[in-house]
């Protein structure tokens, strides 16, 4: 039989405590064994998690996070570029998100349109390379 059982926590801060001690654990067990970094997970950072259980165990986890999504960032000129991208990090920290990430969207305009310096720009702010997909909720 499989289900898809949620993993809530109780408590605040550095107090939260799982409300299903087992389910948890056989979580954090498949994490350590089928995730990179699986060790390193900390379930409770998660706005939501669930567990995907066949027969009992643990054969897979899906959690999420609400993260800054920067949908419109668009300059022709570097400087202006850079003072962009300074005040979405002041204000973003200023909101509590220090050391999280946020996603910032690469539009599709032409070549020509784009700042001439955006690459530069980019990797001055340590920018990766997000490895998303776009699903459509239906």
């Amino acid at each position: 039989m499989i289900e898809v059982v949620p993993l809530d926590f109780l408590g605040q801060g550095a107090l939260l405590e799982p409300t299903q001690p087992r389910l948890h654990d056989a979580a954090i067990h498949y994490a350590m064994r089928e995730l990179t970094r699986g060790d390193e997970l900390n379930l409770s950072k998660f706005a939501k998690v669930w567990v995907g259980l066949k027969d009992g165990q643990a054969f897979g986890l899906a959690g999420y996070v609400l993260r800054p999504d920067v949908t419109l960032l668009r300059a022709t000129d570097g400087e202006v570029l850079r003072a962009l991208g300074h005040r979405l990090n002041s204000y973003f920290a200023d909101n509590g998100a220090r050391g999280q990430e946020v996603f910032v969207y690469i539009g599709d305009e032409k070549p020509e349109q784009r700042c001439p310096e955006w690459r530069k720009v980019l990797r001055e702010f340590g920018a990766r390379s997000g490895r998303r997909v776009v699903i459509e909720v239906r």
